[in-house]
């Protein structure tokens, strides 16, 4: 059949696409293949984004989902899209990675100058934390305190600072928790 012109689709089977591809209608072979169909599964709230994956994912339980997340680690949690928390295949790090960099100054950077910092300084102190990162392997931000390496309050918050800096330039992610508080990893971990 030759077509010339726009395909013509009702709302409906618009509707019906976008159940079917995102899950909901049938469900898809893994939690992996959502997160992959979705590019990205919002993980401000983690149980949340886990309730997504057993809506769409047949079988799927809190144990399957924490071994993809922390030991397997065939899903990472990253600062990505509109600079929140979202759920990524792993093996899609370096493409989410390549599309949601700023080429420009990255949010911090941007703050630092209005508020008159030192830029040098800003990013010396993002060299020294990479290095002890990748030293450790994982860190929280207590180990980040305790390392004493003259960051900010600001840069310690619990609202991203210094590791959502390393996790947009590509070099950490989130690795779970440790009594509450959140865990870093050296991407190479």
């Amino acid at each position: 059949m030759n077509q010339s012109g726009p395909l013509a689709v009702t709302a409906r089977q618009v509707r019906w696409f976008r159940f079917r591809r995102s899950g909901l209608a049938r469900p898809l072979p893994s939690a992996e293949a959502v997160v992959a169909g979705l590019v990205g599964v919002q993980a401000q709230i983690l149980p949340a984004s886990a309730l997504a994956l057993w809506h769409r994912t047949p079988q799927l339980d809190h144990a399957a989902f924490d071994q993809m997340l922390h030991k397997t680690r065939t899903l990472v949690k990253l600062w990505s899209f509109r600079s929140t928390l979202h759920l990524h295949c792993s093996d899609e790090w370096p493409l989410i990675y390549a599309a949601t960099w700023q080429k420009g100054m990255t949010y911090y950077e941007r703050r630092m100058i209005k508020n008159g910092g030192n830029v040098a300084e800003f990013h010396e102190g993002i060299r020294r934390v990479t290095d002890l990162l990748r030293q450790r392997q994982t860190m929280t931000r207590t180990d980040l305190r305790a390392a004493d390496i003259g960051l900010s309050d600001t840069m310690l918050s619990s609202w991203g600072g210094i590791f959502s800096e390393l996790v947009h330039r590509g070099l950490a992610c989130h690795a779970g928790q440790n009594g509450g508080e959140a865990v870093f990893a050296w991407r190479e971990h």
